[in-house]
């Protein structure tokens, strides 16, 4: 059985030409609409359907073949192109999400979900610092406690994709043990040391330096417990040096043994 309060809204879709039928029953623009509005419901509860059981592709064709029925109806088409972007996110296509999206924001800027379907989509495209954008955006004037967390996750993704890889710095793989570290620490910090590369221009002895400095940072992260344990979840080495002290003044303020804080 349907929704009750659902079937209430789509039998007053009817009233008005209901009503213009009941005073004129060949009126022909009443009958037409009511025809319309009988279809799109019957291909709404189509669409639900599908959706729940993830045929996606054909729900994407159902949404199409209402999009056709309500060309007139502006908030109505924002509300697929929605629905458009929600089956194109379940499929991964993420350039279709942000173009269902500029459809569904053209017609209704002040609905929320779009917004949010093409944060995701940019944060899948590698588009970071966009997606940043996009939600604060939403954040100005939708000020609500699950934007913010969207927000402060996003920020957090960003730092992530502009980490550097420690274990590409060492030429490790991430499995690699404390001994392969170690030794890799070792190779790669003689290779890059300052004094062996005095002959070159300053640049080139500038970059020397920011390497070794580089180095040093991977193996300091990857050789301890704690800091690893930081870096794996997605934290740089600003939020890793952070969550360490935050850790100490919890400790700190406690005497160690923790509850008080």
């Amino acid at each position: 059985m349907g929704n009750p309060s659902e079937e209430k809204r789509r039998n007053r879709s009817f009233d008005g030409p209901s009503k213009a039928l009941s005073f004129d029953p060949d009126h022909q623009e009443a009958q037409a609409f009511r025809k319309r509005l009988r279809s799109l419901c019957g291909k709404h509860g189509e669409l639900k359907e599908l959706m729940d059981s993830r045929e996606f592709e054909k729900a994407l064709e159902v949404v199409d073949s209402m999009l056709e029925l309500c060309q007139d109806n502006t908030a109505m088409m924002a509300s697929l192109y929605t629905e458009r972007a929600k089956a194109n996110v379940r499929l991964k296509d993420w350039r279709s999400v942000i173009k269902d999206v500029g459809q569904a924001t053209y017609r209704n800027h002040s609905l929320v979900q779009p917004y949010l379907f093409r944060a995701q989509a940019l944060q899948a495209l590698e588009r970071h610092e966009d997606a940043v954008k996009e939600l604060e955006s939403l954040m100005s004037w939708h000020p609500v406690e699950s934007v913010y967390h969207k927000v402060e996750e996003a920020k957090f993704l960003l730092r992530k994709h502009k980490r550097k890889n420690y274990y590409e710095v060492l030429g490790v793989p991430s499995v690699a043990s404390h001994l392969e570290i170690k030794k890799a620490y070792r190779e790669r910090a003689a290779e890059w040391h300052p004094d062996k590369k005095s002959h070159l221009d300053e640049a080139a002895r500038k970059n020397a330096e920011e390497m070794f400095k580089t180095i040093g940072e991977a193996y300091e992260i990857l050789t301890d417990p704690a800091k690893k344990e930081l870096y794996e979840k997605g934290y740089d080495l600003e939020g890793i040096n952070e969550q360490i002290e935050l850790k100490k003044r919890r400790t700190g303020c406690c005497n160690g043994r923790g509850g008080c804080c």
